[in-house]
């Protein structure tokens, strides 16, 4: 479990194993905020994990109301919920090859929820200076941008033959504790409620993320696609994937930016444009 706050981590790895008994359950820092706290996190897992099986891009921001840069320059909604797990992803991704090398089948799973018309990325206003910020539609760039990098991923490793096989999630919503951000404003919060109202179950809400993970028939055919808590998405990926130019600009945005971050210090990434 690789989390920004530790001790709730390791008060949440408490409640996992009371309830199933499994002990071999590790809390490990992770700020996705921090390229430095990224590299010390992957080379950890690199080095005390003698395989990785299933990689989970799961955390993230949301209802950031203000436009916020981070110590990079980039958005923090962008940086945080694309940039991060994008890099985060290509430093595990030799260790992610060299398991499914011996078990052949090794899995990413982000977290993207599902791509709508209204979504759009602006590569030539990533960060809002020259359009009024809101919170929803930064929140929705990232997401539309970490949806173009999963199908793109998998394209990737497609062709790269390997047996990495890459997954959208889109959970649906669920009552779940108060993140760092709160809602924007009284009509968030009203809507909150509503939506809370008729949340699914939390175990419809996992069902997506558990399939992706663990089903051992979800390779091949079916890699590469977005799941919601009921199966197949209805709409699939949407607009996410009827511009592939787009995606491959979003993903050389990503990789110039991690290139110029990373340019002082040893290469530790696979991430390269072109792509």
């Amino acid at each position: 479990m690789a989390c920004r706050d530790v001790e709730q981590c390791k008060m949440i790895r408490r409640e996992i194993v009371l309830n199933t008994g499994h002990g071999a359950i590790a809390c490990r820092h992770l700020d996705l905020e921090d390229i430095d706290s990224i590299n010390k996190f992957a080379d950890d897992v690199i080095a005390s994990e003698p395989h990785i099986d299933i990689l989970i891009n799961n955390a993230g921001v949301k209802h950031v109301k203000e436009r916020t840069l981070t110590k990079y320059g980039i958005e923090k909604n962008f940086f945080v919920n694309f940039i991060a797990p994008y890099y985060l992803t290509f430093r595990l991704m030799d260790k992610l090859k060299e398991s499914a090398s011996h078990t052949f089948d090794s899995r990413i799973i982000n977290i993207t929820g599902s791509p709508k018309r209204s979504w759009d990325v602006d590569l030539d206003d990533i960060n809002f200076e020259r359009r009024k910020y809101h919170p929803k539609k930064a929140y929705y760039q990232s997401k539309l941008a970490l949806s173009y990098f999963t199908i793109l991923l998998d394209k990737f490793c497609r062709e790269d033959k390997n047996c990495v096989y890459v997954f959208g999630a889109s959970p649906g919503t669920e009552h779940i504790s108060k993140s760092l951000h709160q809602p924007i404003n009284a009509w968030e919060e009203v809507s909150e409620l509503v939506i809370n109202y008729w949340n699914a179950k939390p175990s419809w809400v996992t069902k997506a993320v558990v399939r992706c993970a663990t089903d051992p028939g979800m390779t091949d055919d079916h890699s590469g696609r977005l799941y919601s808590y009921l199966s197949v998405s209805v709409w699939g990926w949407g607009k996410a994937a009827k511009d592939e130019i787009k995606a491959k600009l979003v993903w050389n945005y990503a990789a110039r930016a991690l290139l110029n971050i990373t340019k002082e210090q040893s290469p530790k990434s696979q991430v390269k444009e072109g792509t």
